[in-house]
């Protein structure tokens, strides 16, 4: 689906976008998983962003983020068990949102609207952005790309849903650019 979605988009502008994907793995075993595609016209300041993901917790909103580190030449990654470091506490082996920022960063663009998902916790997400307007990153900040991770959140932990909580993390590959784009 991800992959129709991604020739469309990356089809309808004159330029060819640089494109990405992301490979989403569950995090807090939360069984999530799902992929992204992004695209990057950079002649129009666009970034088309497109996720599919499965295994969230039906009827719930999910935040999802583009997250990096300050550094922008430093790779961010996805969190591992490593990182849960408030033991002893009720969400032992959990990573909780700041754990997770320690690797993959602090938020550079809220892919908003958050989605719902529907009754069997599927998402499928599409929205363009325009950058360099409001509170959105410019292209300059976003870059680059390739050291960036999509994080999607939301998660029920001991009986209460915690929006916050990451239960997917991918990081952007770049696409092969094909003939014709």
């Amino acid at each position: 689906m991800v992959a129709l979605a991604a020739a469309s988009a990356a089809g309808a502008q004159g330029a060819a976008p640089d494109t990405f994907e992301a490979r989403l793995n569950s995090l807090n075993n939360s069984g999530v998983t799902g992929s992204a595609f992004v695209a990057l016209d950079s002649s129009n300041d666009e970034l088309t962003v497109i996720i599919a993901a499965e295994g969230l917790e039906a009827n719930q909103t999910h935040p999802q983020h583009i997250h990096g580190n300050d550094n922008a030449s430093e790779n961010a990654t996805c969190p591992t068990l490593a990182q849960d470091s408030n033991s002893g506490d009720e969400n032992d082996n959990q990573i909780s949102v700041a754990e997770g920022r320690e690797t993959y960063g602090p938020i550079i663009l809220a892919l908003e609207p958050f989605p719902t998902a529907d009754n069997n916790g599927n998402v499928t997400y599409r929205q363009t952005f325009q950058l360099g307007e409001g509170d959105t990153p410019s292209v300059a900040q976003l870059q680059p790309l390739e050291n960036r991770h999509i994080v999607l959140h939301g998660l029920t932990v001991g009986g209460q849903y915690i929006a916050t909580r990451p239960v997917t993390c991918g990081q952007l590959i770049p696409r092969p650019q094909q003939d014709g784009q």
